[in-house]
């Protein structure tokens, strides 16, 4: 299909911490493929350190989606560029612009499953596959062949490490994702019956998690509260040296489960969840039409079935 040799090439990414994570397979694969090209990635601000640590891109270009003079000025750096191939894993209204202009002002070549594609992947149903799955088969239109990563570059110390029944809990969601979280409540009680059973309990979370996050460190004995200081790479380190991942349908969730360690879900019963979380022998799920209607006993329950407790 592609010379690997291919000059420079472009890639899109935006979106939240899950959509990245599901992205990550896709972005190791073309680095792998085009091992000579000077691949460029489009991102935003606040994924810059996460992406320089990879070791996928080359350079890295700014686009915080912001007014339409700020996505001008960063339609006019690409244009500049002109890139060879454009491989747009974010295929939203925002990056279909930019390739409109990127096909037909600087002739490059783009794999998206937007309109403007010169190699379109025609997505399936809603349902049908997972968002990871989706991005492999676009990419593989351009011959790049779907390989995953060990993300050992994510791996860093966290000081922990010594514990032998750690348990990582990950209580909240994003604000637009409340629907999906699991009741603090349930999170408060579970935790301290883990804990009497012997098991240690750690929490990460963002900022605007700290009144779930406090009621559990507050609740128990000896959590560990990593909140407001769990980055991708804490997350993702912590639940690689942990005995099971408690968590709900969210972004940290899935930077967690790049670990390949157990994780137990606890999800509502839709399509989003259903193809968000693969059906792998890594990964448990208790699902429910109401997440309220999972039960304490239920998860704690399916916790000790795991771990032979």
């Amino acid at each position: 299909m592609f010379r690997k040799n291919i000059n420079k090439i472009l890639v899109i990414k935006h979106g939240s911490l899950g959509d990245i994570a599901f992205a990550l397979d896709a972005m190791f694969s073309i680095r792998n493929h085009f091992k000579n090209s000077n691949i460029f990635l489009l991102t935003e601000n606040k994924f810059q350190k996460f992406f320089k640590n990879s070791n996928y891109f080359d350079e890295i270009i700014l686009d915080n989606r912001g007014s339409l003079f700020n996505s001008l000025k960063v339609l006019n750096i690409l244009i500049k560029k002109k890139f060879d191939l454009v491989i747009d894993l974010q295929n939203s209204k925002r990056s279909n612009v930019y390739n409109f202009f990127l096909k037909y002002l600087s002739k490059s070549l783009i794999n998206s499953n937007r309109s403007n594609a010169n190699f379109r992947y025609i997505i399936k149903p809603k349902g049908m596959e997972s968002p990871k799955t989706g991005l492999n088969n676009q990419i593989n239109l351009i011959g790049v062949k779907s390989i995953v990563d060990d993300y050992k570059w994510l791996n860093i110390n966290t000081g922990i490490d010594d514990y032998r029944n750690l348990v990582l809990i990950i209580p909240s969601t994003s604000i637009s994702g409340k629907y999906k979280q699991w009741p603090d409540k349930n999170f408060i009680e579970l935790c301290i019956r883990l804990e009497s059973s012997g098991m240690k309990i750690c929490i990460v979370g963002a900022k605007n998690d700290k009144e779930i996050t406090k009621k559990i460190a507050d609740n128990c004995k000896n959590a560990l509260d990593f909140t407001e200081k769990s980055p991708p790479a804490i997350i993702f380190s912590i639940a690689k040296n942990c005995k099971l991942i408690l968590t709900n349908d969210t972004g940290p969730g899935h930077i967690a489960a790049l670990s390949r360690n157990k994780v137990l879900w606890l999800a509502v019963n839709n399509l989003t969840s259903k193809i968000n979380i693969e059906n792998t022998n890594n990964n448990v799920k208790i699902l429910s039409d109401k997440i309220e209607d999972i039960s304490v006993d239920e998860v704690f329950n399916k916790i000790k079935e795991i771990l032979n407790y």
